[in-house]
């Protein structure tokens, strides 16, 4: 008689947990941890924390836009803090869900604009500053409020999802994007915040540059990362811009004597054989106009009364620096937007 011995194998899986923060001890919100060969990544919360489970041996690679990226060994830790220096260059590296890659390597769409891009026209909202500028993006305003919300499409109207909005990040933190306000209509997201404190805004059109946030990245991914401050003296910086709007044209519209005849020519040629209905028609022009219709006493523009001249007022004031225990930026801004009616 033989007997047989079964052994099953399982793969050795641990939990790791820890941080990402920068030299000066400041967290990194949004750093990216992925397990080195494999697809297995996370992004650090708020506070730079983070949690990942990962096989034996494994590696760890650590990256932050505008930082080094660090690969750590695991080994037997559980827990690992991982300090990243400064090094990364914007123009070089290209934002992902799993981290900051090489715009040389990289082989996902994606789209990208840095604060160069975004600071050569100045507009007080940040979705005007796709316009023209990234391939493939159209971005549409929903109504001519202020804070009204934008139709934003990254695969152009031809798309399947052409109607769907993207999903936003700043700073490794989703955004809602579906707040409505008190009438129903949907709000921007972003209003509050000012272009002049965005270092770099990428936007993952396909599914492998987005698959690390699931189906919230159905329809692509914002990814915007705002400015930090850098170890050194103190940097002030102002910026005031204004701006005026016209409406692009105007309709010729009948003026009142015009609708006066064009409204009696109505009446004589009612599509009642052999009845003149222009009594009828004077006794409506009487009702309207309380009997003043032909002294030809009121002519109203109506067009330009509701359409008058647009502006808008933006100024930020911005302070950044550090030392070598923290760092800070911090910006004020005041904006008022006269619309066009």
């Amino acid at each position: 008689m033989m007997s047989f011995l079964a052994i099953s194998v399982a793969i050795g899986q641990q939990t790791i947990t820890g941080s990402v923060s920068d030299e000066d001890g400041a967290p990194l919100p949004g750093a990216s941890i992925v397990e080195v060969g494999t697809n297995n990544g996370v992004v650090a919360d708020f506070d730079g924390n983070f949690s990942i489970t990962v096989g034996d041996d494994a590696s760890l690679s650590v990256s932050f836009l505008g930082y080094l990226t660090q690969v750590v060994a695991v080994g037997n830790n559980t827990s690992i803090d991982v300090v990243l220096s400064e090094g990364g260059q914007l123009d070089e590296v290209v934002v992902t869900g799993y981290g900051s890659e090489s715009r040389r390597l990289l082989t996902d769409n994606i789209a990208s604009l840095d604060s160069e891009d975004i600071s050569e026209i100045p507009t007080p909202n940040v979705f005007n500053t796709f316009a023209g500028k990234v391939a493939g993006v159209q971005v549409t305003q929903t109504n001519g409020k202020v804070e009204s919300g934008f139709n934003f499409r990254i695969r152009g109207q031809a798309s399947i999802s052409a109607s769907s909005q993207p999903l936003y990040v700043l700073d490794g933190i989703p955004l809602i994007t579906y707040n409505e306000s008190s009438n129903g209509a949907p709000t921007n997201p972003l209003i509050t915040l000012s272009p002049n404190e965005i270092e770099s805004i990428d936007i993952l059109k396909d599914a492998s540059a987005a698959s690390i946030y699931g189906s919230q990245g159905a329809n692509g991914v914002v990814i915007i990362t705002t400015k930090k401050g850098k170890a050194g003296k103190a940097k002030f910086n102002l910026n005031v811009s204004r701006g005026v709007s016209n409406p692009s044209a105007y309709r010729d519209w009948m003026n009142a004597a015009e609708y006066v005849e064009i409204f009696l020519e109505a009446g004589r040629n009612t599509f009642n054989a052999g009845l003149d209905f222009t009594g009828f028609v004077e006794a409506r022009l009487d009702r309207y106009s309380n009997g003043t219709w032909q002294q030809g006493t009121y002519d109203t523009d109506w067009e330009k009364i509701a359409l008058v001249e647009g502006s808008v007022q933006d100024a930020d004031f911005s302070v950044s620096g550090g030392s070598d225990n923290t760092n800070y930026f911090s910006l004020l801004r005041t904006m008022k937007q006269k619309v066009l009616f």
